[in-house]
């Protein structure tokens, strides 16, 4: 066995701990960096954070008489709407039908019904798309819904529309008028989906900070103290 001097341990215990102190700093990081004022020190920078945190009043952020993207409800008026918005999903349904797996067990378990009424729905003039129907069949339809035929229409100049010369014409200007209406409400919809995203953009900003806060009361003395000695859990 070697035996070693003095000066060879008194290098070897220097140099060990010259490699932790160069790992502690490592970890630590460059203070200059820090984008507290506080650069000197860590206790100094956690200190002016700990400060910073303790201004921010977060019940500042709550109103429920307005809706925005840097304000929320409280706890309270969220659950009011939640339920309200329920209710109206239900809209009084019965006990046995007011939930999506009471309404599918339903379905499963009327299925042959519910395909005795799509046959029967298949033999009705459809609106959705193009049928081949027989002069018979055509002639009931009309029957049934007081439709006249093609040669029974009236005089074209009796159409409420601007233009009266042809039929093309006058359903090409309802037609004008239908796309305008359905341009209108889909801006109006356009803006209700925007104000939605705000109010879910500003829950979002709430819980964002709720959990940057965290804990701040962790002694990072006995962290450190414990990572140190190695006897941390």
């Amino acid at each position: 066995m070697t035996t070693q001097t003095n000066e060879q341990r008194i290098s070897a215990l220097a140099q060990t701990i010259g490699l932790d102190i160069k790992s502690i700093l490592a970890s630590i990081g460059d203070l200059s960096q820090l984008t507290t004022a506080q650069k000197a020190s860590l206790v100094l920078a956690m200190n002016e954070l700990k400060a910073a945190i303790d201004g921010v009043d977060l019940t500042d952020l709550i109103d429920d008489s307005t809706t925005g993207n840097d304000k929320t409800w409280s706890s309270t008026k969220i659950t009011t709407a939640i339920s309200a918005a329920v209710s109206a999903l239900v809209n009084s349904a019965p006990e046995a039908m007011d939930t999506l797996k009471e309404l599918a067990d339903a379905i499963s378990n009327n299925q042959s019904a519910i395909e005795a009424i799509e046959t029967l729905a298949g033999k009705h003039v459809r609106y959705d798309e193009a049928q081949t129907l027989t002069t018979d069949q055509q002639m009931q339809a009309r029957s049934n819904i007081g439709a006249a035929a093609a040669e029974d229409v009236g005089a074209k100049g009796s159409l409420a529309t601007t233009a009266k010369g042809n039929l093309v014409a006058a359903i090409n200007e309802v037609k004008t008028a239908a796309d305008n209406a359905a341009a209108a409400a889909a801006t109006a919809d356009g803006k209700a989906v925007a104000a939605d995203g705000k109010a879910a953009a500003a829950q979002a900003d709430v819980d964002a900070l709720e959990t940057a806060l965290g804990t701040i009361d962790t002694d990072y003395a006995a962290v450190y103290t414990a990572a140190r000695n190695g006897t941390s859990s």
